[in-house]
């Protein structure tokens, strides 16, 4: 069976219990693991002890910069909520349907944005929100 690859073309990114929609905001989002700390001893018989922790989860991504309180934009919103842990749902809207394409969902820590950028230029920011825990993947029907 051949792959079903991701072309991320229109995505749902949703922030809160309400949910707040940041789609507009959004230029790339991604949900990325990084690998957890790994200890090793050996003892003097010569046994190695291992434990590695488990991985840790965010979501890293590129928005543009909207300090607007009344949508609110994805910026106003980081700063107005930070520290807050929040429910994400990312999608791929194009989805609808399809087993390839499933949604994640979990909670996430919201951490603010930076204020300005690049003089005569669309201000952009990278985030990076942690996760709590793991994400779940949802598959579609």
């Amino acid at each position: 069976m051949p792959a079903t690859p991701q072309i991320l073309k229109t995505i749902i990114f949703t922030l809160g219990a309400t949910p707040d929609d940041f789609e507009e905001d959004v230029i790339s989002i991604a949900i990325v693991p990084a690998p957890g700390a790994e200890q090793k001893v050996i003892t003097l018989d010569g046994t190695v002890h291992q434990d590695v922790e488990a991985e840790a989860w965010a979501i890293e991504g590129e928005c543009v910069i909207d300090w607007d309180s009344a949508r609110p934009g994805l910026a106003y919103y980081l700063n107005a909520n930070k520290g807050t842990t929040v429910a994400f749902v990312v999608k791929d809207d194009t989805s609808a349907n399809s087993a390839g394409k499933p949604r994640m969902t979990g909670t996430c820590k919201l951490v603010p944005v930076q204020y300005g950028g690049t003089g005569n230029a669309f201000a952009t920011a990278t985030f990076r929100l942690p996760i709590i825990g793991s994400p779940t993947l949802v598959p579609t029907p």
